[in-house]
């Protein structure tokens, strides 16, 4: 779940109600709440910027700095983009190894071990 709320390309609502209609569990979904932040902050500050952009492009006071900044802040912004894919990719190549080795998938760190059996009648 973590790793697809920082995927740009799925919106936040369609997790959420995918989350709710699969069997996440609610450890698991508000654990995977802290990494809508960087995505949060990345639209925040394009927003913010382009706001500021724009008043002083208006008052025509700016001069080259404005410019600089948003292009700096928007590279920096594709480039973290471009990293948290790139690591998203790697640990999902690492599952799918550990899956095709024959060997059961890696269990999440917060589900908890299922009960054995009850002995059969004989076995008391």
């Amino acid at each position: 779940m973590t790793l697809l709320r920082l995927s740009p390309i799925v919106p936040y609502n369609v997790l959420g109600y995918l989350a709710g209609a699969a069997t996440v569990t609610l450890p698991a979904y508000t654990v995977s709440l802290v990494a809508i932040l960087p995505g949060t902050a990345l639209f925040s500050y394009v927003g913010a910027t382009a706001s500021s952009l724009l008043d002083s492009c208006q008052k025509a006071e700016g001069g080259a700095v404005p410019h600089v900044v948003t292009a700096a802040g928007i590279l920096f912004g594709v480039a973290a983009v471009a990293v948290t894919g790139h690591c998203t990719k790697q640990e999902l190549r690492k599952v799918r190894r550990g899956r095709a080795g024959g060997g059961a998938p890696p269990r999440a760190r917060c589900s908890r071990p299922r009960p054995s059996p009850p002995p059969a009648r004989g076995e008391q």
